[in-house]
């Protein structure tokens, strides 16, 4: 058994991959080099071409012997359990006894727990796909769940060598689901503060979110923000910070007066520099890659806002350079931030936008009428309107150019201005731009009354207005604040009639149907139930053969229940 790499050079879960191989003793001579073939090239495969969230390659561990009886397989579960692996590959070539073979090794990993895909061809002389048949359905009887994905593998001179491209992306979509699983599996909440003016859909649900996620939540006092500030140990940092930010929006940050403790002073944003030095700091020392702040009303009537340091968290820069984003919930929304934690996972590092369902603006709105070009009402006709996600200032920067290696692209078009201070009496700056155009999935965790999560997804996209159209949107919320002017593949005044609180997530999805397919793996993978809408249920990966026994993927992972 090997790691591909030095552990130094990985990161996120370890990723364990293990073939089967038929245990009779000619069997076993005529198919050996074939399927150890298969074997690195599928793990070569995942080394070369998955990346972590922070852009490095993934931990790879490698059985070092196929699987061919009870003995082989207890060694190779083990192995990978000592080495700890938290995500299963298992590349099904040829046939194999699946009763004796795959609960031994599951037994020796982590029985119940352990994400698994099946991955086979789909060849006639070679019956992996038997096998993975038989395996997965002997898992389902038993009640593990795991996943079957089936396609082309590209021979030459009667050896596999390669993935087809279907099959390639199918694994990689997989892959982006269970590690962002796992990822999240036994990792903190940082709370810092209540729910938010006593919105009860943004209450921290600490035991469902235990059960299904493994994540614990560690609640904190906002004012340890407010005190490590006050012991002035912030004070050059802050200082290096403000003046980044100066230099990222030369003229662009809108100061009233130059000093003074309230709106619209250089000193409250360098105050709000401070708060995300000490967020960042804190989060660092618990570990935690997901929290939220409270903010309203017991820290805003008094103090700047949380506005800059959350755009800042959930981007992919700050004053020290490149970093990975922070999954950080405005007024700490617990259902929000977690969703922002799966969708930075399944983007593979992109930031997520959260913000509110501020406006829908349907298709015979009397703003639209007068305000609308032919542009933009062919927008309009297409998909009923559209609609105005905004918040007070807290989207990340990226997403005013959606450029992942240049800072300067994204911060071209970003304002700061003063914070409505009869929202936000103790000041700060919000962060301000019009998003830029591109795919998106829209989603966002719900709990139901039995305390289970469900997941509302829509695709749907981020488009451009015209310039007359944008500014009176903008004007009749705020124009001081961001927007991301979204439209749904499906129907507007169904999302807006059942869309399950204020708040929604928003995810780049460049290839659609990629998103789609990951989503649906993770739901499947952490027993959420995937509740609407049709743009995200009605295709993409196969239901699995477990959620299928119950009657299909709501009522399977309802049956199923929580892992923890």
């Amino acid at each position: 058994m090997a790691r591909l790499r030095k552990k130094t050079e990985t990161s996120g879960p370890v990723i364990g991959v293990s073939a089967v191989i038929d245990g009779r003793e000619a069997a076993m001579q005529k198919q050996q080099a074939r399927v150890k073939k298969g074997l690195s090239m599928v793990a070569d495969f995942i080394d070369r071409e998955f990346y972590h969230i922070d852009g490095r390659p993934s931990a790879v561990f490698v059985a070092g012997e196929l699987v061919r009886d009870a003995a082989s397989a207890r060694r190779v579960g083990r192995s990978m359990r000592e080495n700890g692996v938290e995500v299963l590959v298992s590349f099904d070539d040829v046939w194999a006894y699946p009763g004796e073979l795959e609960g031994m090794l599951l037994a020796n990993i982590a029985y119940g727990q352990l994400p698994v895909a099946h991955v086979s061809g789909n060849s006639a002389r070679w019956p992996g796909v038997v096998y993975a048949c038989a395996a997965t359905g002997m898992l389902a009887q038993s009640g593990y769940f795991c996943h079957r994905i089936v396609g082309d593998v590209i021979e030459e001179d009667g050896a596999p060598v390669r993935l087809s491209d279907g099959l390639k992306g199918d694994l990689i979509d997989w892959l982006s689901a269970a590690t962002t699983f796992a990822d999240m599996w036994g990792t903190p909440y940082a709370s810092f503060g209540g729910h938010s003016m006593n919105m009860e859909t943004g209450l921290a649900h600490v035991m469902p979110a235990r059960r299904f996620f493994g994540v614990n939540t560690i609640h904190i006092d906002m004012m340890e923000i407010r005190g490590r500030i006050e012991s002035g140990r912030y004070e050059d940092e802050s200082k290096s910070m403000l003046e980044w930010l100066k230099r990222r929006m030369p003229g662009r940050i809108h100061v009233e007066n130059p000093h003074g403790d309230k709106t619209g002073s250089l000193d409250t944003l360098q105050y709000q520099c401070k708060m995300y030095i000490a967020i960042k700091e804190i989060m660092a020392e618990l570990g935690a890659t997901v929290g939220g702040f409270q903010g309203q009303r017991q820290w805003t009537d008094y103090l700047p806002t949380g506005d800059v340091p959350e755009a800042i968290l959930n981007d992919l820069f700050d004053h020290t350079g490149a970093k990975t984003p922070v999954a950080f919930a405005t007024e700490n929304d617990f259902n929000r931030g977690l969703t922002q934690r799966i969708l930075l996972g399944l983007s593979r590092g992109r930031p997520p936008l959260f913000a509110d369902f501020r406006k829908a603006y349907f298709k015979d709105d009397p703003l639209l009428e007068v305000n609308a070009s032919s542009a933009d009402r062919e927008i309009i006709d297409r998909y009923g309107g559209i609609v105005d996600f905004c918040n007070s200032g807290n989207h990340p920067p990226y997403w005013a150019g959606l450029d992942a290696r240049r800072v300067t692209r994204n911060y071209e078009n970003v304002h700061l201005w003063p914070v409505i201070d009869s929202y936000f009496p103790g000041g700060g700056f919000s962060v301000e731009f019009n998003a830029v155009p591109c795919r998106t999935l829209f989603a966002g965790l719900a709990m139901r009354p039995d305390a289970a999560f469900v997941m509302q997804a829509s695709m749907g996209a981020s488009v451009a207005l015209s310039e007359q159209l944008s500014a009176a949107v903008n004007k009749a919320s705020d124009v001081t604040w961001p927007h991301l002017y979204g439209v749904f593949e499906d129907s507007l005044k169904e999302v807006v009639e059942t869309w399950s609180c204020n708040h929604l997530v928003v995810m780049q999805a460049d290839d659609g149907e990629s998103a789609r397919r990951r989503l649906q793996y993770w739901a499947d993978i952490a027993r959420v139930g995937i509740v609407a809408y049709q743009s995200v249920t009605r295709s993409g990966r196969s239901v699995p053969l477990q959620y299928q026994m119950y009657g299909g993927q709501v009522a399977g992972t309802a049956a199923v229940g929580p892992r923890g």
